[in-house]
C-alpha cells in the first residue's frame, strides 16, 4: 500500500498543472505551485486528499532542497516533513491568497536565519 501511495504522489507531481509566475523575474514559471487556500482544505480532510497533501509536502520539500542546493546553505538537515507541513498550515490559514512558493521563499528564510 505504502508503495501504491508513493506511485500516486510521484505521478500527482508529473502531471501538475498549476504554474504561477515570479512577479520579480517575469517569464519565470514556477510549476506545482498551489494556492495557501489549496494547501488548508486539502490538510482539513487530509484521510480524504492523503494523496493531494503527499503531493503538495513532497513538492515543498523539493523546492525547499532546491533552494539549498542553490545557496549551498543545508536548511534540511534537522528538519522533518511533518514540521515543514504545520509551518504550512500556520503561514497558509493567515496568508490563504499567498501560493506555496511564497510561503517556500519565507520558510528558507526563517530556516537560514535559524542555523547562524
Amino acid at each position: 500500500m505504502k508503495i501504491i501511495k508513493i506511485l500516486l504522489i510521484t505521478i500527482a507531481i508529473a502531471f501538475s498543472t498549476n504554474s504561477f509566475s515570479d512577479e520579480h523575474k517575469p517569464g519565470v514559471y514556477i510549476r506545482g505551485n498551489v494556492s495557501c487556500g489549496d494547501w488548508v482544505t486539502s490538510r482539513a480532510d487530509e484521510d480524504k486528499h492523503w494523496a493531494t497533501v503527499g503531493a503538495y509536502t513532497s513538492w515543498e520539500i523539493g523546492f525547499l532542497s532546491g533552494m539549498a542546493l542553490k545557496t549551498q546553505v543545508d536548511i534540511l538537515r534537522n528538519i522533518d516533513y511533518k514540521q515543514v507541513q504545520l509551518w504550512l498550515d500556520n503561514y497558509c490559514k493567515e496568508h490563504p491568497l499567498d501560493g506555496t512558493y511564497e510561503a517556500g521563499l519565507l520558510l528558507f528564510d526563517e530556516l537560514k536565519k535559524r542555523m547562524q
